[in-house]
């Protein structure tokens, strides 16, 4: 990015561009250009972005110009034998590298050239049609550059002589009323777009708000580019790059910009069709364009708005799934999240699509990403509860020696409709501190032998309420308090001794420097703690295997724990019998598994007549029912 000093001097530059007599000359005038329109793009000025953009056109066309004519005059060399030379061998000719440019380059540039002079002067009068002319003259002969648009020419055209067809964008009297206040003192800097009719009237493709400006204003005339021998097709490809290039457009009128823009070149090239391109053996097209056809729609027009070919497709894939999304432009749904929340409905659940889409347009308060959550999580639950039902969640009749636990704790949030965008709830159910007391600690306890290690992750944020799991567990010892959360004392004053149900006490911990920065409310999160206890008289390391209190590992999908764990487990206790609750997935060699999602060998957890509790009841606790969690993710 350029430093503000570095900012190059418009008019010096026009200067340097007009005195250039050589290429490399000019290819250093096309540098600055660029740099000098990826600073302003940065700093969202689209104005000199747009002025950096025409001085690089300009200095392109030229070079162009320069490098036809040195051909023509045989003082370039095109990597042909020469006569007299042998093919390799000096010729004191200079090539596209000693020019510094390369054969694509010089493709480009001298198709720029070839573009009749009031074409490119009428292009350069309008940021969307420049875009699409420097895009045209990328492809293969750069015909298009030339003639895809017709012939264009700016003239001044009477108001009464335009007609106007329906309309993507909506006109915003706000807006009209900023251009009529521009125009009154400025006058018009960008001509209107209009196409020619045969009946000699003209058609508007672009420039609704400033036509209706002049309107305001009393002229009679306005600047216009002409087209001439230009389809409807390509008038209304047009008027959408030009909305697209220059217009401020919300989310929701940019999906519907996008959407018919894909049927348009779908229209103009049907073999970029998705059906059109599926291999052989293949049922269904990939989901998105990139890497199929070489002038795929989102290649197409991320070169023409300059967007990227992701951030197309998600327009496109807006546009397509949402009915008639340009009418919820300036609702409560007209946000990018939103959008693609109420996108994800239609596959999912159409009826609350249907629903919410009506109430955004009544003015109503509503919210796709909370409607997209309790459909997920319906879905999570039904699932658990098959699962259940299916005694899959049976608690295997064994004891263990190692018990590795990374339970789906509840995070708290400021709300759970807008606090929770990021919570794992949208990935595995989840549960809260009760649960774990009167659930979880009971079901470890049934689980551990004697001699016992329990292995439980804990976060920062919830490391107090997982110490006191762990103690409820019978693995961590605490000292007593009085209601009032004061220490209790002996006679003598001093505090009386920590206790543990099951006789257990704390060890150690380890933490795990995941390589990634995440959210937190005092600090930026980037480690968990594995928490260590123990009951009975279970061994600890050999003297000299003990691994270090700190490992980094880059984390992995959302909550996933490193196997490393699991491997330093088995490592240092390499005969004990071992069980990971809340397993996702294939249980480990050697090791049982528990949770809905844990793929257990019937050998090593067999099921057994009781079940694990579902309620505080059942438990021996006291407070409301929970159910019982499923595997982290």
């Amino acid at each position: 990015m350029l430093a503000p000093q570095q900012q190059p001097d418009f008019a010096a530059m026009r200067a340097e561009i007009e005195a250039a007599r050589e290429v490399p000359e000019l290819v250093h005038i096309i540098g600055q250009a660029k740099a000098s329109r990826a600073y302003y793009k940065q700093a969202k000025d689209a104005e000199n972005s747009w002025q950096s953009f025409q001085f690089q056109l300009r200095a392109e066309r030229k070079a162009g110009q320069l490098l036809i004519e040195m051909n023509e005059a045989g003082v370039r060399t095109k990597g042909r034998a020469v006569p007299g030379f042998k093919v390799g061998s000096p010729t004191g000719q200079p090539t596209l590298a000693h020019l510094g440019v390369s054969r694509m380059e010089s493709q480009t540039l001298q198709h720029l050239a070839k573009v009749p002079a009031p074409a490119f002067e009428a292009a350069l009068a309008d940021p969307a049609a420049a875009r699409i002319m420097r895009a045209n003259a990328v492809t293969p002969g750069g015909q298009k550059a030339r003639e895809g648009l017709g012939e264009a020419k700016i003239r001044n055209i009477a108001l009464s002589s335009i007609s106007i067809s329906s309309r993507l964008r909506a006109l915003r009297p706000d807006k009209v009323d900023e251009f009529a206040e521009s125009m009154r003192d400025r006058r018009l800097i960008n001509p209107i777009t209009v196409r020619r009719l045969d009946d000699g009237g003209h058609r508007l493709i672009a420039g609704h708000h400033r036509l209706e400006a002049a309107r305001k204003l009393g002229w009679e005339g306005i600047p216009a580019i002409i087209f001439k021998g230009i389809d409807a097709v390509d008038a209304e490809l047009l008027e959408i790059d030009e909305n697209l290039v220059r217009a401020d457009l919300t989310p929701a009128e940019q999906a519907a910009h996008h959407k018919r823009r894909k049927e348009l070149h779908e229209q103009k090239h049907p073999e970029t069709k998705r059906t059109a391109t599926l291999k052989r053996g293949q049922e269904k097209a990939p989901s998105r364009q990139n890497g199929e056809t070489e002038n795929r729609y989102t290649r197409d027009t991320a070169e023409k708005t300059g967007a990227s070919e992701r951030t197309v497709q998600r327009h496109v894939e807006r546009g397509t799934s949402i009915p008639n999304v340009s009418e919820l432009a300036g609702t409560c749904l007209d946000q990018g999240a939103e959008l693609d929340a109420l996108a994800k409905l239609k596959d999912v659940a159409p009826d609350r699509q249907a629903n919410l889409i009506e109430q955004a347009k009544a003015g109503e308060k509503v919210s796709a990403l909370a409607e997209i959550k309790k459909v997920q999580r319906a879905k999570r639950e039904a699932e658990l509860g098959h699962a259940q039902a299916a005694g899959n969640l049976k608690l295997p009749d064994q004891r263990y020696g190692v018990i590795l636990v990374d339970w789906p704790r509840k995070p708290l949030a400021y709300s759970d409709e807008t606090g929770a965008d990021r919570s794992p709830a949208n990935h595995y159910a989840v549960h809260d501190f009760a649960w774990a007391i009167n659930v979880l600690a009971p079901m470890i306890d049934k689980l551990a032998a004697p001699d016992c290690m329990l292995a439980f992750w804990s976060t920062a944020a919830s490391l107090l309420d997982d110490i006191e799991i762990m103690a409820e567990a019978g693995f961590c010892a605490l000292r007593p308090r009085d209601t009032a959360g004061h220490l209790l004392r002996d006679k003598s004053g001093g505090p009386l001794e920590p206790v543990s149900p099951g006789g257990g006490s704390y060890r150690s911990h380890q933490v795990w420097d995941k390589q990634a920065i995440g959210l937190g409310r005092w600090f930026r999160d980037r480690h968990e703690l594995l928490l260590v206890g123990v009951r009975g008289t279970f061994p600890a390391p050999a003297p000299g295997t003990q691994g270090q209190s700190l490992f980094s590992e880059r984390r992995g999908k959302h909550s996933a724990k490193p196997e490393f764990v699991a491997d330093e487990l088995d490592r240092l206790w390499p005969s004990l019998p071992k069980i990971e609750l809340f397993r996702r997935g294939q249980a480990r060699a050697e090791w049982a598994a528990w949770g809905n999602e844990a793929n257990v060998a019937a050998d090593r957890a067999a099921p057994i007549e009781e079940e694990l509790p579902l309620s505080p009841d059942d438990a021996g606790g006291g407070c409301a029912e929970m159910i019982v969690g499923e595997a982290r993710t």
